[in-house]
């Protein structure tokens, strides 16, 4: 009888444990789900601020299809974890399907994008792009991007980072010359230039650096003549000037003379 208790005993204390054991792993396994489900619900919301925050074109087509394709991954990860809120994340994967399926349909070169013209606004696209730099790389090293494709979106983000930097000199340069600030309109020409031949594509944008570092030296002989043609206005006005006073003194020596 004292066996029988005994292994009964044993047995439900190793069945309690079983289940202790099985509740642990099961709430770990909840704690994670729910951190990664915070996680990629963060990341929707960074993508899909830059998507509305980025001026319109500015990502090319194949980083838009990119976030687009993040976001319903994430969505769809997510409606597998949590199946409590399935309803309403539908309604979010619904809608970027739709959105991705309108930008495939209308594919737009991100060239014909409004430029860059202020600090503020390369400050937040370079942010971004470089937050979509980590993205890309995360989806290739999780394995949702070849190789092929990660390289080709990360030099995708390389031009787009020469562009808004070499953008916005250009239009500073050029707003700099319109105010006859020529050593401004000259450094920042000089500075879009470096921002291409820096670039580790750099054989790409020879043609645009050669062009903003020709547009330098045309200001740099701007200025020149600017400056000999305003030195001869000020010789001009100072013998004018010289020439007045030897006329007004020869007409005062004259005076002196007749009234001696």
């Amino acid at each position: 009888m004292d066996f029988i208790i005994t292994v009964s005993l044993v047995a439900l204390a190793t069945l309690l444990l079983g289940v202790m054991a099985w509740m642990h792993v099961r709430y770990r396994k909840m704690v994670a789900d729910r951190e990664k489900i915070l996680q990629m619900g963060t990341e929707n919301k960074k993508l899909q601020a830059m998507l509305r925050s980025l001026p319109e074109n500015y990502l090319s087509p194949g980083l838009k299809d990119f976030i687009y394709r993040t976001l319903i991954n994430n969505l769809q990860q997510m409606m597998e974890l949590d199946r409590s809120h399935n309803r309403f994340l539908q309604v979010d994967l619904d809608e970027t399907i739709e959105q991705r399926q309108v930008a495939q349909a209308n594919p737009v070169s991100d060239d014909q994008h409004e430029p860059i013209t202020n600090i503020e606004q390369a400050n937040h696209a370079r942010a971004g792009l470089k937050a979509l730099y980590r993205y890309i790389k995360i989806a290739y090293e999780s394995r949702h991007l070849s190789r092929q494709e990660a390289q080709a979106l990360l030099n995708e983000i390389e031009h787009k980072l020469v562009q808004t930097g070499a953008e916005f000199y250009t239009h500073k340069a050029e707003h700099a010359h319109r105010q006859r600030r020529y050593r401004e309109a000259i450094a920042l020409w000089n500075k879009a230039a470096e921002t291409y031949t820096k670039s580790r594509l750099a054989s790409q944008y020879q043609k645009k650096a050669n062009h903003a570092r020709g547009q330098a030296r045309k200001l740099q002989e701007e200025w020149k003549e600017v400056n000999r043609a305003r030195n001869e206005a000020q010789a001009e006005a100072m013998q004018k000037k010289m020439d007045a006073w030897m006329e007004d003194e020869e007409s005062w020596k004259k005076k002196q003379l007749y009234d001696e």
